[in-house]
């Protein structure tokens, strides 16, 4: 006899109603696990970040994790940053004095970093900074001394207006160093001289990475990692950094591989703020009154002579005194105020190879 065999196949109301479930049930994991990635991501981040507290060239730190954080400014107390760089090797360094005090209200946005799980600092563009009381272990000579700052920014907007990310200057008399942004043209000024970059790349509401290099008067600038202007480093510096980076950052193999090999995918007046009063245009922030025409030398008094200023985030230093809003406290004048986010400010008194900078733009790109 013979037996036949029959296999049912599945009727096409059927498939479609497993490809549904299966739709339903990725719309529901999806999200999570994207999420998930992101926090491991910021976790990684953040451990890479207090990482650099114990780095004895590290001076400021500024992760805007401390939420609800105070300092003590004269007698009275604000809002303000702590500052994680307990682990500075600066003589007489205590870090009390190199914590932010908040003036004119910036805003400690939760979960508003460029992670999504993080904080950021937000500033309106009128009239807001943070202003940091010590000033020894900021007081770099442009001319002789090797120093690194980092941070990450994102835009409200790209007007025309000059946007300040930090600055140790008192325009017109002079200025150590700055750093600002005009349109796509990012300008950083060191003592009576700037070096112009510009950037296409610049988006509103898009988190970048800019790194400023200084050694020994020159200046080179980077923007996500890669350098975009100034000069460039030497081929020993670089060698210096294949041979005992990882010594020198203080980040586990396993950390900076995995930072290597993810996220792969990664105008204006011409130079800033210029020399002050009346002839600013194309020269930077630091040349002095009537000086930086051009986008080169700024004229104006020696650095030194601007030694007594505040290094401050989210505006540059002018001459003059005014009090804090509600208080006697006198701080110094400010104006070309930043306008946006920044998320990670960091300031450190060596100078960072290329790779060493490619490295931490890749341990911190959250796209």
């Amino acid at each position: 006899m013979r037996i036949l065999s029959f296999i049912k196949r599945f009727t096409l109301i059927e498939m479609l109603f497993v490809i549904s479930i299966i739709g339903i049930l990725t719309g529901i994991l999806l999200p999570s696990l994207v999420k998930s990635r992101e926090r491991a991501k910021s976790v990684r981040w953040l451990a890479s970040n207090e990482l650099w507290n114990r780095d004895s060239d590290t001076i400021l730190n500024f992760n805007f994790e401390y939420v609800g954080y105070m300092v003590n400014y004269r007698g009275t107390v604000f809002p303000g940053l702590r500052n994680g760089a307990v682990g500075c090797g600066v003589t007489g360094f205590e870090p009390p004095l190199y914590d932010g005090v908040l003036v004119g209200g910036p805003e400690l946005k939760k979960k508003c970093g460029r992670w999504g799980s993080n904080n950021a600092l937000q500033f309106d563009g009128v009239n807001d900074f943070v202003l940091i009381p010590g000033t020894k272990a900021l007081n770099f000579d442009p001319g002789k001394d090797d120093f690194t700052f980092i941070l990450w920014f994102n835009l409200d907007n790209l007007n025309s207006s000059t946007k300040t990310f930090f600055s140790k200057a008192d325009l017109p008399a002079g200025s150590q160093y700055d750093a600002s942004l005009e349109s796509k043209t990012i300008s950083v000024g060191l003592g009576t001289s700037s070096t112009p970059a510009e950037y296409p790349d610049i988006k509103e509401n898009k988190w970048i990475n800019l790194a400023i290099r200084c050694s020994a008067g020159k200046t080179a600038i980077f923007m996500n990692g890669k350098q975009i202007g100034g000069s460039p480093q030497s081929a020993a510096a670089q060698q210096a950094f294949d041979t005992s980076t990882l010594a020198m950052i203080k980040i586990p193999f396993e950390i900076f591989s995995v930072a290597q090999s993810s996220n792969s995918n990664a105008g204006g007046q011409g130079g800033g703020q210029g020399g002050g009063q009346g002839g600013g245009q194309g020269g930077g922030q630091g040349g002095g009154q009537g000086g930086g025409q051009g986008g080169g030398q700024g004229g104006g008094t020696s650095t030194q002579s601007v030694s007594h200023a505040n290094f401050v985030l989210g505006a540059s230093g002018i001459s003059g005194e005014s009090d804090i809003s509600g208080t006697t406290i006198k701080v110094q004048n400010t104006s070309y105020y930043f306008q946006g986010m920044l998320d990670e400010v960091i300031v450190i008194k060596r100078t960072l190879s290329d790779g060493e900078i490619s490295g931490i733009y890749k341990m911190g790109n959250p796209y």
